[in-house]
């Protein structure tokens, strides 16, 4: 690897073999070139280390997890090997288009010191169905971040080493949500900046973490207890009790989502929208599912149709 590259790149991976060096030449094949890619495999079963040894580049280097430990750890070893001056993520499922490092880094070292981060747009594939999410539709101040509910996947950063140094790493406690809740606390501190054109694809696999419902509650369910008071603050507690009721009820748990949506409804109780699911969930967990899995295809489908005629 270079002594002191100037970005340092980190793919954590788990058990995915079959896709991690589709990942990992979408950094090498970048216009951008003075990087080092740092793969931390977090105990992988499978051949994922055999497919990485395969790829002669002296600027990569991998390191194996003696067992797993989750997506934040193994993002925080990557960060603790990193030299360079700035840190980009790729998760191992997903592919930068070839201008994103120039892009990103050019914007960054471009941006006053109190910025601390960079992001862009990004393409969320699920299957057949794709939507496309820009920063300036979206919003990236801290409020922003609490109103949305959301983050946007970390493959879309690139950060300051010196914020990282400031804030600390990714929350290792944290299944699900770690990139939102490492927005919400660089965004406390920082500024974000981004470009707003889509250079980068993130896919969601049969066994990705951001349709792990069981995961998802445990993650939100953090987040609302870290920063109830800025939810209060600002007006949105019917909005996470609903969306955290949801998850919990399609992981299983009816009675944890029921309550969640009595929270809420206690906060708005014309919310038409908890209303609707509670009666829909009353046909038993499997049926809310398939139901709200059909209203999503629907919505893709009609971005996709919307899309294909903006073209035209």
């Amino acid at each position: 690897m270079n002594v002191k590259p100037t970005v340092s790149v980190i793919i954590p991976t788990y058990n995915r073999a079959h896709l991690i060096d589709r990942a990992i030449q979408s950094v090498l094949n970048q216009t951008y070139q003075d990087f080092e890619l740092i793969i931390v495999d977090d105990g992988s079963s499978d051949n994922t280390e055999e497919v990485v040894k395969k790829i002669q580049d002296n600027r990569i280097y991998y390191y194996k997890h003696d067992k797993n430990k989750g997506g934040s750890a193994a993002r925080n070893t990557g960060i603790s090997l990193a030299k360079g001056e700035y840190i980009a993520f790729l998760d191992s499922d997903d592919l930068w288009y070839q201008d994103y490092l120039s892009r990103q880094v050019s914007t960054i070292e471009l941006s006053l010191p109190d910025v601390g981060m960079v992001c862009c747009g990004i393409k969320q594939i699920n299957q057949d169905f794709y939507k496309e999410l820009k920063p300036s539709i979206i919003g990236f101040q801290f409020s922003d971040h609490l109103k949305r509910a959301s983050g946007i996947c970390t493959s879309a950063f690139v950060v300051r080493r010196s914020a990282f140094d400031e804030i600390g790493g990714f929350d290792n406690e944290l299944k699900s949500f770690q990139d939102f809740e490492f927005l919400l606390r660089i965004s406390s501190k920082y500024k974000v900046n981004y470009i707003d054109d889509i250079l980068i694809e993130y896919r969601l696999q049969d066994d990705s973490i951001s349709i792990n419902m069981e995961l998802k509650a445990q993650g939100l369910q953090c987040i609302v207890n870290r920063y109830m008071n800025d939810i209060c603050r600002l007006g949105l507690t019917h909005k996470y009790m609903f969306k955290l009721g949801q998850y919990y009820v399609m992981s299983g748990q009816r009675m944890t989502g029921f309550l969640c949506w009595r929270k809420a409804l206690s906060y708005k109780p014309f919310y038409g929208k908890i209303w609707k699911h509670f009666l829909i969930s009353l046909g038993g967990v499997s049926f809310y599912r398939q139901i709200i899995l059909l209203n999503r295809k629907r919505f893709f489908l009609q971005r996709r149709k919307h899309q294909k005629a903006i073209k035209k």
